[in-house]
């Protein structure tokens, strides 16, 4: 079938071909409302369709905080709508291979697993990056004890910069 991707041995279908399924397979598809809605100190976009008469209602988290290299970071609101559309036509069984999340939610899952922590401590591969780019340039090498992941990668990316120009 078309517009299902397979993510660790598990089928998933995307939001695009949901929507297809929707409009192709049943007699009647709308967004009855949409907007955002504050769940503790979190945001999430919800929305609320019917599919033949009957109401669906799908949610997703709006991440003001991802990267500003990613759709979310660029579109958080955006994605976050798409996201729930997605939700509320897998909870009308459109597209459900085996699971109600979409395959764009399922891989931004995983990424954000593989994501390291920001406030862990620096790995020894961020230090020796940081000591070769230290002495490819002449500075004399600092003292990393206490140094976050988040400080290495932000600091690694100064030094490249500065030994670019």
């Amino acid at each position: 079938m078309q517009g299902i991707i397979d993510i660790k041995g598990k089928p998933y279908t995307l939001i695009a071909e949901r929507v297809r399924l929707a409009h192709a397979e049943r007699e009647s598809f709308e967004m009855v409302s949409s907007g955002p809605l504050q769940v503790g100190p979190m945001w999430v976009w919800q929305v609320v369709i019917l599919v033949d008469g009957k109401k669906f209602i799908g949610t997703s988290e709006i991440k003001f905080d991802a990267p500003k290299n990613s759709a979310d970071g660029t579109n958080p609101v955006a994605c976050a709508e798409t996201s729930a559309v997605g939700r509320a036509l897998g909870m009308a069984g459109l597209g459900s291979v085996e699971s109600i999340a979409s395959a764009e939610e399922v891989i931004l899952a995983v990424q954000e697993q593989s994501r390291p922590d920001p406030d862990a401590p620096a790995t020894v591969a961020q230090v020796e990056s940081i000591r070769k780019l230290q002495r490819a340039s002449g500075q004399s090498e600092s003292d990393l004890d206490g140094l976050t992941w988040s400080d290495a990668a932000s600091m690694i990316k100064s030094l490249q910069k500065r030994k670019a120009s």
